[in-house]
C-alpha cells in the first residue's frame, strides 16, 4: 500500500499528502516538492466491496530512514520490475508499478 488517506474537509491533495507523509512515514515534504502524477481509481485493498479514488504524487526520495507509523506496520523500497511475489494493494500492482517501469523509476516508500 501506498501511504495516504482521507483529505480533510476544505484540504487541498497536496496537503493531505504533506501530512500523511509525515503522520505515517515521518517523512517531510514541502508540497512544492509533490508532482501531481493523476487520479486513479481502483479496488480498495482491505475494504471488500470498496473502490477507492486516489491522487497520486511523486516525491524526492527522503534524505533520512523513512520510519513506519500510524497504521504502516513495515516498509520497503521497491523496484517496479522485480515486485513479483510481493503483496501489493490492487492500485500500485495494477496502475502504478506500469506507470513507473514506463518512466523508469522506482517506488518510494
Amino acid at each position: 500500500m501506498q501511504p495516504g488517506g482521507k483529505i480533510e474537509a476544505g484540504e487541498r491533495p497536496a496537503t493531505a499528502l504533506v501530512r500523511e507523509l509525515y503522520e505515517e512515514l515521518q517523512m517531510q515534504v514541502a508540497e512544492q516538492d509533490a508532482a501531481f502524477l493523476g487520479q486513479f481509481t481502483d479496488i480498495a485493498a482491505n475494504e471488500l466491496g470498496y473502490r477507492l479514488i486516489a491522487d497520486v504524487f511523486a516525491v524526492p526520495a527522503p534524505a533520512h530512514i523513512v520510519t513506519a507509523s500510524a497504521e504502516i506496520e513495515d516498509v520497503i523500497w521497491l523496484i517496479p520490475s522485480a515486485s513479483e511475489g510481493i503483496p501489493l494493494a490492487p492500485l500500485t500492482l495494477k496502475q502504478l508499478l506500469p506507470l513507473l517501469m514506463k518512466a523508469g523509476t522506482s517506488v518510494n516508500p
